[in-house]
């Protein structure tokens, strides 16, 4: 059971001078009204307590944390949403009547084939107010952690609906640390001898050495930041389980291939220190060629910083290395939610662009009455990053080729491409492109794209671009 004070005390680190009264009182009164409700063998109350425990440890506000303690309680206990407006506020009554329009698309959830239009809908409900969808997220996360206490049927479609649905948009909205349990979770129970094999391999072939490179990494660094004044915190973590498996599959490699199953993350106070410590540890150790990113200065589109590079280490594996601010650390694992915490609102210029375009899409949604049909349904899916070679993003979805990169980069560059130089190789035009590609589009003297290029490509713009040519002939 999670006490009532250790969910205040992580409150209050990150807003020492908000009152925390009504967290008590929330908190009692869900204890009250769930005394006794079960799930399966669980006390009921203990689902809504670690919510809320998700929820504070995404530095969201105590006004949120009060919502996921009483998010169940309507349902399950008769406690109705103008009790939760009378006693805690109309904006936590607001919230909690959206986080039950979200469980009402959920519950008609049938299958694949209806994923799409429940994924867009909850999508669109999203921009209202973002805080919603991250309780809901970490409500799923919950539900997942405690997947026994549900029925064979309900365990399916909860996994089901996760893959299709919470896992993509996690993805969209920066929530990797989420994300990523959840991938787990679902890995685990739809695989889960592969599951155990992989886990397995990692507790036994790499967790000593872990421990032992990042006990002696730590020293080395530390001793040489400490001669340029940086402050710095050294941690280590393994790629997740489900992430080396689509690894595997992607690269059609056996796990002993895979030489980057952790990583050591430094964090830092300040931007020019993480550019001052990448001089650090290439000094102590050489760099892998090419496999050294600059996400800060050029961040991702869904606003990821940090500074990567792999070096070989002293035993001569390749090691990774993920260099950022506290801040970029925490919009790496939680997101919009960390946006919102270190900003406290998406007023003015701070919204990032992705983030507007969700506004605008739910604007479209309601002056029309219906989804917007014209929203990227590829932010559905897991999107892969590639740069042009002066080291431009662009964003394409995961089966992209060089002829969608084209066009993405610009219409007439798609429509003079006859070949592709990818990572300094001549390629075919159908190469299937991987994230972190640099591609470089070889232009032909005629301004006219091939018809047999439309079974290539993935994206509209590629689709309609190469459509509209033929039909302005």
């Amino acid at each position: 059971m999670i006490s009532l004070d250790s969910l205040k005390q992580i409150l209050k680190q990150n807003y020492p001078e908000a009152d925390l009264a009504p967290v008590d009182k929330a908190y009692a009164l869900a204890a009250e009204r769930l005394a006794g409700v079960k799930r399966g063998s669980m006390d009921y109350f203990n689902h809504p307590v670690e919510t809320a425990l998700i929820v504070a440890q995404m530095k969201l506000g105590p006004e949120t944390v009060i919502a996921a303690l009483l998010h169940d309680l309507p349902a399950r206990a008769g406690y109705s949403l103008a009790d939760v407006g009378r006693d805690f506020g109309s904006e936590i009554g607001a919230t909690i009547k959206s986080l039950e329009d979200l469980g009402g698309i959920e519950r008609r959830y049938r299958g694949t084939d209806k994923y799409v239009e429940s994924a867009k809908k909850m999508f669109m409900a999203v921009a209202k107010d973002f805080r919603v969808l991250l309780i809901k997220f970490a409500e799923r996360l919950n539900n997942l952690q405690h997947l026994e206490t549900f029925s064979p049927a309900r365990q399916r479609i909860l996994v089901e609906a996760t893959e299709k649905i919470f896992v993509p948009i996690a993805g969209i909205l920066g929530i990797w640390h989420l994300r990523w349990q959840m991938e787990d979770i679902c890995f685990k129970f739809r695989e889960p001898e592969l599951y155990q094999k992989i886990y397995h391999k990692i507790e036994k072939g790499y967790h000593h050495r872990r421990q032992a490179i990042v006990s002696q990494v730590s020293k080395q660094i530390l001793k040489r930041a400490k001669t340029y004044g940086i402050n710095c915190q050294l941690s280590a973590r393994f790629k997740h389980i489900s992430s080396i498996r689509r690894k595997m599959e992607e690269k059609k490699v056996r796990f002993n291939e895979i030489y980057d199953v952790f990583a050591v993350r430094v964090v830092t106070d300040k931007i020019e220190n993480c550019y001052l410590l990448l001089g650090v540890i290439h000094g102590l150790w050489r760099p892998v060629p090419r496999r050294v990113k600059d996400y800060i200065a050029a961040p991702k589109p869904n606003s990821y910083q940090s500074l990567h590079t792999t070096v070989f280490s002293s035993d001569g594996h390749p090691m990774e290395f993920q260099i950022r601010t506290e801040e970029m650390h925490d919009e790496a694992q939680y997101g919009v939610a960390a946006h919102w915490y270190y900003k406290r609102s998406f007023g003015g210029k701070k919204i990032p662009e992705w983030i507007k375009d969700v506004m605008a899409a739910r604007k479209i949604y309601e002056s029309s009455n219906r989804l917007a049909e014209k929203i990227n349904l590829n932010v559905l899916t897991d999107d892969i990053f590639c740069y042009t070679p002066k080291g431009d993003i662009v964003e394409l979805p995961r089966g992209a080729t060089p002829i969608d990169f084209a066009y993405a980069v610009h219409s007439e560059l798609g429509h003079y491409c006859r070949g592709a130089i990818i990572n300094d190789l001549v390629a075919p035009l159908e190469t299937t492109l991987k994230n972190n590609d640099v591609v470089e589009i070889i232009k032909g003297e005629k301004r006219q794209p091939l018809k047999k290029y439309l079974k290539l490509v993935k994206t509209e713009k590629a689709k309609d671009s190469i459509r509209i040519f033929y039909r302005d002939l």
